[in-house]
């Protein structure tokens, strides 16, 4: 699980960034320490399972920050040429 530590992630169903900076064991299941960066969040460090984070990303629900972008600038780029 420690792979995932210090990375961020896009949640789409939160809207928000998430940056994975924490890994905690409950009895035997493992959790993620999660930091959203949203102003929307009230409480913005969330414990998630660890097995949920692994599924989020594996549905593309969580996408890495770095694909986020590349996908938030060629939409803009389609957007420009649409409106050009």
């Amino acid at each position: 699980y420690a792979k995932l530590l210090g990375k961020l992630y896009y949640s789409q169903l939160q809207d928000s960034m998430v940056l994975v900076h924490g890994l905690i064991q409950r009895g035997r299941t493992w959790r993620y320490s999660c930091y959203y960066l949203s102003p929307v969040i009230m409480n913005r460090t969330r414990e998630i399972d660890a097995k949920r984070v692994e599924a989020l990303i594996k549905q593309t629900r969580w996408i890495t920050a770095a694909e986020f972008i590349r996908l938030r600038e060629k939409g803009q780029a389609l957007n420009q040429q649409q409106n050009s």
